[in-house]
């Protein structure tokens, strides 16, 4: 029991961490694979649906969790849906790195006979707001007759006021401009490496305040980042230290020459 316990906080941090991706590996199952591989937990049928519970109140997908305990989805779910759980909605972490929001099914209230149209927009109206109210353009009523109807389709109602436009998650943002500047790295690697590079060296000069900017603004966010407190293990942490230096050592190495060419 205490193998399991310890295998299963370790599964919990790791796909928080997305330690797969800060290792190298290609998805969350390889990198299952990879650092576990023979020696993964085998899970008795009887503690399953515990660890289950447990990995989908931490956050994890059905998907993550399945590749982790060895499953397939669908016995994921069963296991979610039989452990009970909140009422209200759940959010998950997709491996993607998404978060979604999910909603147990409970079935609806018996909402009996339905009314005609006419009598229902008229127990609407009875309910209305004196004038000048404001409603929402989603704002129902009469769903306690069996059809509900809009408030903004009923005449008399005053036209809701446009709501300003939602801003785009963060997260959605954050991943959006890693993957922009993963394949900008990717295009300076493949011209580094370009012999002709050294024939060209006055466009680079040229362009030099535009890469130092980029450099700049990488600094800037990962100081924001608050890496140190990171919720993450701190072998990931040792490697991101060891990575700045090697990358502050190199810059070093850049100024150095030029400071030493300046002084000749």
């Amino acid at each position: 029991m205490r193998v399991v316990a310890e295998w299963q906080q370790e599964v919990i941090t790791a796909f928080r961490a997305r330690d797969w991706a800060a290792l190298g590996y290609a998805s969350w199952e390889s990198y299952l694979d990879g650092e576990f591989g023979s020696h993964r937990v085998q899970l008795p049928r009887g503690q399953r649906q515990r660890i289950v519970e447990a990995m989908a109140e931490a956050g994890m997908s059905t998907r993550a969790i399945g590749a982790a305990v060895g499953v397939g989805k669908t016995t994921i779910e069963r296991d979610v849906d039989m452990s009970g759980g909140p009422d209200g909605p759940r959010q998950i972490t997709g491996i993607d790195g998404k978060v979604y929001e999910v909603y147990a099914e409970v079935p609806g209230p018996d909402l009996g006979p339905a009314v005609s149209d006419e009598q229902l927009k008229a127990e609407a109206l009875a309910m209305l707001m004196p004038p000048g109210t404001e409603r929402s353009a989603t704002d129902t009523v009469g769903a306690e007759f069996g059809v509900e109807v809009r408030l903004a389709d009923i005449p008399g109602v005053p036209e809701p006021k446009p709501h300003p436009p939602r801003r785009r998650p963060l997260p959605d943002e954050i991943e959006e401009a890693v993957r922009e500047e993963l394949r900008v790295a990717q295009r300076k690697d493949r011209i580094a490496g370009d012999k002709r590079l050294a024939t060209h060296c006055a466009a680079v000069h040229h362009q030099l305040p535009e890469l130092l900017a980029g450099l700049g603004s990488s600094t800037k966010f990962l100081a924001a980042a608050d890496l140190p407190h990171a919720d993450t293990p701190p072998e990931s942490r040792r490697w991101w230290a060891e990575t700045l230096r090697a990358l502050a050592e190199d810059l070093g190495q850049v100024a150095d020459a030029i400071d030493k060419e300046l002084d000749q």
